[in-house]
C-alpha cells in the first residue's frame, strides 16, 4: 500500500498545496514547530477520520480560517487505487468520502489506508495507561478483521447499555439484579469473542516483537503477558496463552466470567460503573525478567515500543496480503546508529515510510528516497 499524493487546505500551519510522494522512504527535514508533525498528521488523519493527536478538528482548521480539506490518492499492493477525502467545518459539520462515496460512519474507513505509526508518546506504549495498550492490540485487529472490528464495536455499545443502567440507578436501590443480567449475557458473549480475539492477535504479535526487539540490537529478551482480567489471569504470550486459548473456546471463559461479575455486583451497582471485562484488560511486559514498567529506562521502553510498533505493521501486512504506510516521527532521537540502522532495515526497505527528523544528518545510515525541506509549513522537495 502507498499514498502517491497528498493535498491540504487549511490544514493547521501546512502551505495549501498538492504534494506527490514517493512508494519508499519520504523523510520530512527541518526544526522544531516547522510543521513537520502537522504533515504527518494529515498521513495519518487519513487512515483514522480523526487526529492521532486526540485534537479536536476544530483546532486543525489553521487560525482564521474557516474549515479544513486533506485528500489523499493512493493504491494497494495488488494495484487498486483509492482516494480519501476529508473535510471539517466548525462547529460540527464533518465529512469523509471514499472513492467519493460519502461514508456515513467512522469505521466504514477502517481498512481502506492502513498505518502504523510511531512518535514521541508512543514510548508510553511500553509504560503508560492500560488503555494505550489495548487499542494497540484492538487496532491490529480492526485492520485485519470486519468481524473483529464489528466485534469490537458491539462490545462497546453493550458496555455503554450496561453503563448507563448502572449510572440512572438510584441511590437506594441501584440497577436490580434482573435489570442487570440482559446485559449481562450480551457483555459475556462479546467479552469473550473479545477476548479470544484479543489473544489470537497477541499469538501473532508477540514472537514478531520478540524476534524484531533482538534485530535491534538489544540483546536483552522481551517477553508480553495478557493480563484478562474477567478470568483473573495473567498469561505469557506462548504456550501459556494458547493453553488458556483452547480452555476459552471450551467455555471456561465464559464461567470464570460470569463469577467474576457475580462477585462484582455489589461494587458495580455501588459505584455504577462496569468492573469486569476486556475494557479492563492489560498486556504485560518484561526485560529479562524484569518488569518493563517499573524498572525499564526511558530508552529501554522507547526501543521496547518500536519493537511493538514494527510488529504490527508486520502482523497487517500478512493478515491483509497489503503493506501498511509506516509514519515516524523522530524516531531516531534516542536509539543510537547501531539499533537507527536495524530500524531502518526492518521498516524502511520494506513499507513506504514517512520519516521526519530535525536534522538530514538524523539519517546518514540510509538514504530516503524522496527529502522535503519543511520551513515555516513550506515544503521544498530537495530530492
Amino acid at each position: 500500500m502507498r499514498l502517491a499524493s497528498l493535498r491540504t487546505v487549511q490544514w493547521r500551519t501546512i502551505e495549501d498545496r498538492e504534494i506527490e510522494f514517493s512508494p519508499g522512504v519520504n523523510v520530512l527535514v527541518g526544526g522544531n514547530g516547522q510543521g513537520k508533525t502537522n504533515l504527518l498528521e494529515a498521513v495519518q488523519y487519513l487512515a483514522l477520520g480523526r487526529s492521532h493527536r486526540s485534537a479536536r478538528d476544530d483546532e486543525i482548521v489553521r487560525f482564521g480560517s474557516g474549515y479544513f480539506f486533506v485528500r489523499g490518492d493512493g493504491e494497494g499492493d495488488a494495484g487498486q487505487a483509492f482516494s480519501i477525502e476529508a473535510g471539517f467545518t466548525p462547529p460540527r459539520s464533518k465529512r469523509l468520502k471514499v472513492d467519493g462515496r460519502p461514508l456515513t460512519r467512522l469505521t466504514d474507513l477502517t481498512g481502506v489506508l492502513a498505518c502504523v505509526s510511531f512518535g514521541p508518546e508512543d514510548t508510553e506504549l511500553a509504560r503508560g495507561a492500560p488503555q494505550l495498550r489495548r487499542r494497540y492490540v484492538d487496532y491490529t485487529l480492526a485492520e485485519t478483521s470486519r468481524a473483529s472490528l464489528k466485534a469490537l464495536t458491539e462490545y462497546r455499545r453493550v458496555l455503554q447499555q450496561r453503563g448507563s443502567l448502572l449510572r440512572e440507578s438510584d441511590n437506594s436501590g441501584s440497577a436490580t439484579s434482573a435489570d442487570l443480567q440482559v446485559w449481562d449475557d450480551e457483555l459475556v458473549r462479546l467479552g469473550c469473542d473479545v477476548v479470544v480475539r484479543r489473544a489470537e492477535a497477541l499469538l501473532d504479535l508477540g514472537p514478531r516483537a520478540r524476534t524484531l526487539h533482538q534485530a535491534l540490537g538489544v540483546g536483552a529478551d522481551l517477553r508480553l503477558f495478557y493480563v484478562v482480567q474477567a478470568a483473573g489471569q495473567r498469561l505469557e504470550v506462548g504456550p501459556a496463552l494458547q493453553g488458556f486459548l483452547a480452555r476459552a473456546r471450551e467455555g471456561a471463559l465464559e464461567e470464570a466470567f460470569r463469577a467474576r461479575l457475580r462477585q462484582r455486583r455489589v461494587a458495580e451497582q455501588v459505584r455504577r460503573a462496569n468492573l469486569v471485562g476486556p475494557h479492563r484488560d492489560d498486556l504485560e511486559f518484561e526485560l529479562d525478567g524484569r518488569d518493563l514498567r517499573r524498572y525499564g529506562s526511558q530508552g529501554q521502553c522507547r526501543v521496547a515500543a518500536v519493537a511493538l510498533k514494527m510488529a504490527q505493521a508486520e502482523c497487517i501486512r500478512e493478515r491483509r496480503q497489503d503493506r501498511p504506510v509506516v509514519v515516524l516521527d523522530d524516531v531516531f532521537a534516542e536509539l543510537d546508529e547501531r539499533r537507527a540502522a536495524g530500524l531502518w532495515e526492518i521498516v524502511c526497505k520494506h513499507h513506504q515510510t514517512f520519516l521526519a527528523v530535525p536534522r538530514r544528518s538524523d539519517v546518514e545510515f540510509g538514504e530516503g528516497d524522496a527529502i522535503f525541506r519543511v520551513e515555516s509549513g513550506v515544503l521544498t522537495r530537495e530530492k
